[in-house]
């Protein structure tokens, strides 16, 4: 293993090695280096409920003189949602794409999830006002979650609205409020910043990222979905068949109040002849 390998592969190279704790640390650098960087060594052993000497040990034996070193090392990585960081091998194979997107799907499945997706529904539903908020490649996500959370319930925003910035809706936030984040990368420099002004406001949070993104005990509800693909770009099938799953879980849920608000609808559209028959 040379001075100049990156950080990643000294990773693979030591993963044999690594005893569980360490493993736990060294896979989240290896997928969110650069956002590791940004943690202090006390802060990266909290997140992973370990200690600061497991974090050291781990650095040590990566090869590191010291923490510092190794952060500089996390800066250099190359950003994981860059299309360059990526590589093309199998990205125009059908067959190796179609088994990606099935295991993305079915990855988040389990019995407890389904639970806790049930309950996750109910809050949705049930909220004063439910926010969609997303941002960069994330804001698709989040006006595709209000086109249809909003036939379903009353008083569904999404945030921000062009010509806005966030700090206009904080502001009005509460706590019977639920906000929808989605944070899949690449994420926005300040993202970081806005989680921890959503849970400094009391309001209710469901964070929806990619599995490597480390959770937060304040967060009403963290839901992992991958969004791993064959090639450079990544696949956004787990997250929008989500969407569906809320959507129709809210129907099922709550029939009469949502069948009686698709009902008035479906009228206006009749009345404004909006739609085609």
């Amino acid at each position: 293993m040379t001075e100049s390998a990156l950080l990643a592969e000294r990773i693979q190279h030591h993963w044999h090695e690594l005893p569980a704790a360490e493993r736990r640390v060294a896979q989240f650098v290896a997928a969110q280096a650069r956002l590791a960087a940004t943690y202090s060594l006390t802060e990266l052993s909290q997140i992973h409920a370990v200690s600061k000497a497991t974090v050291s040990r781990l650095f040590r034996r990566l090869g590191y003189d010291d923490f510092n070193q190794a952060r500089d090392a996390m800066r250099q990585q190359p950003n994981p949602g860059s299309p360059l960081a990526r590589p093309i091998t199998q990205a125009d194979d059908l067959y190796h794409h179609v088994q990606q997107e099935t295991s993305n799907l079915t990855g988040w499945l389990s019995e407890t999830s389904l639970q806790h997706s049930a309950d996750i529904i109910d809050l949705l539903f049930t909220a004063r006002t439910l926010y969609c908020l997303g941002q960069r490649n994330n804001f698709p996500l989040a006006l595709h979650a209000h086109t249809q959370w909003t036939q379903l319930r009353a008083d569904t925003r999404l945030i921000p609205q062009p010509g806005q910035s966030l700090s206009e809706h904080l502001v009005q936030l509460d706590p019977k409020d639920v906000v929808v984040v989605f944070g899949f990368r690449r994420r926005y420099r300040g993202f970081q910043q806005l989680l921890k002004a959503l849970l400094r406001s009391g309001v209710q949070t469901v964070l929806i990222t990619e599995p490597d993104f480390p959770t937060q005990a304040q967060l009403t509800a963290h839901i992992q979905l991958s969004i791993e693909s064959q090639g450079p770009f990544a696949s956004y099938a787990a997250p929008v068949s989500w969407i569906a799953h809320a959507s129709n879980g809210m129907m099922q849920h709550f029939p009469e109040a949502t069948r009686k608000r698709i009902e008035q609808i479906e009228e206006q559209y009749q009345d404004l002849g909006e739609l085609e028959p």
